[in-house]
Order: structure tokens, then C-alpha cells, then sequence
């Protein structure tokens, strides 16, 4: 096997288990792969013109990495959503407790 399609199939491998941490939202083992993704281009870029092989899987990293991009642009818009609603909420309990509701010393207690 040439070192270019072994690099280009450690890519290829890194790209697809990015994929499978992205949409579990493991980014710390997302990020810890980037030594590794590092060490594979660097390979790649020593071993000189990749054959078709290597190309082919060298593309389909790339595409694979598009497909990351995308599950951590929808992963951020979602927790940015998620922070505005619970931006929202805590706005709103600050009113409630400028309302004068007071509790008594005792405690609530039902009315009939």
C-alpha cells in the first residue's frame, strides 16, 4: 500500500468517525482528533500525487467534513435557540418577582 492511500484512507476513517462524534455531541473526542487528521494530511502531502484510489477517498473525507460542518452549524443554531428560551424564561420569572407576590411567614396556604 503507497503512504499516500494509507494517509488518505486514515482520513477518510477520521472524517467518518468525526461524523459519528459530531452527532453525539462529543467534542472533546472531536477535537482530540485533530493531531491525528493533522499527522494524515502532512502523510499525504509528503507522499506526493495521490493515485485515483487515494483521491477517491481523499474526496470523500471532504465530503465527509461538509457533513460534519453541518451537523455542528445545526448543533450550535439549536443551543443558541435553547439559551434565548432560557433567556426568555428567567426574564420572565425577574418580573414575576418585582409583582408584590410576597409569601407569608407561615408559609403558602390553600384558600377554599
Amino acid at each position: 500500500m503507497s503512504a499516500a492511500l494509507h494517509a488518505a484512507e486514515t482520513l477518510a476513517r477520521l472524517a467518518e468517525e468525526g461524523c459519528a462524534l459530531a452527532a453525539e455531541g462529543r467534542l472533546e473526542s472531536l477535537e482530540a482528533q485533530e493531531p491525528a487528521w493533522r499527522a494524515a494530511v502532512d502523510a499525504l502531502r509528503a507522499a506526493g500525487e495521490p493515485g485515483p484510489q487515494a483521491l477517491a477517498l481523499v474526496r470523500r473525507a471532504a465530503a465527509l467534513q461538509g457533513e460534519q460542518e453541518a451537523i455542528l452549524t445545526a448543533a450550535r443554531a439549536q443551543a443558541a435557540a435553547e439559551l434565548g428560551r432560557l433567556h426568555r424564561t428567567r426574564a420572565g420569572a425577574r418580573g414575576y418577582a418585582g409583582a408584590g407576590l410576597e409569601q407569608p411567614a407561615g408559609g403558602l396556604r390553600a384558600t377554599a
